[in-house]
């Protein structure tokens, strides 16, 4: 359906949940279609982590998040999304993991962020986060790029940061 409709790429957090069978039939039938799917959105490190919806009061706990993520790596349809707003809000545990496996991330959620309190979705420059540098990653990685506020405003005030930094 995706793929009829013209998508390419998918996002979806919860595919460390699936079971095995249904990564090696999702990932064999992206494959065939040449559709890639970023599996990992951060929000908590990975020894207690949980994944999050959009939905909510929806959480539940993963304890071997980790080792089905680097799993599904291995499928050349899964990619690596990394927010780094989310990121941040939890103390960027998270990076090694990422850069270890830099090669397959592809998608990149670019917000603000700040560590204490946590808070991220702000504007480009209202946060912590060194966006020179985690921009720089995503342009040597070619990486699709989503801008993530959650105001109108915001997004202006995101737009003329990166602009006024002259950032690619």
């Amino acid at each position: 359906f995706f793929y009829d409709c013209g998508f390419r790429a998918l996002e979806d957090n919860d595919m460390a949940r699936r079971s095995v069978e249904d990564q090696k039939i999702i990932a064999k039938e992206m494959e065939r279609l040449g559709m890639e799917m970023g599996v990992y959105t951060s929000y908590a490190p990975f020894n207690d982590l949980w994944m999050t919806g959009n939905r909510a009061n929806y959480k539940q706990k993963v304890p071997d998040k980790k080792e089905a993520i680097e799993r599904m790596l291995e499928s050349d349809c899964f990619v690596l999304t990394w927010d780094i707003g989310h990121s941040k809000t939890t103390g960027e545990v998270d990076v090694p993991f990422i850069l270890a496996h830099k090669n397959k991330l592809k998608h990149f959620h670019i917000h603000d962020g700040k560590e204490n309190p946590p808070k991220n979705h702000l504007a480009l420059g209202d946060g912590e986060i060194d966006l020179v540098e985690r921009i720089k990653v995503a342009s040597e990685c070619n990486a699709r790029c989503v801008l993530e506020t959650k105001t109108i405003e915001a997004l202006k005030k995101s737009v003329e940061w990166i602009g006024n930094k002259n950032v690619d």
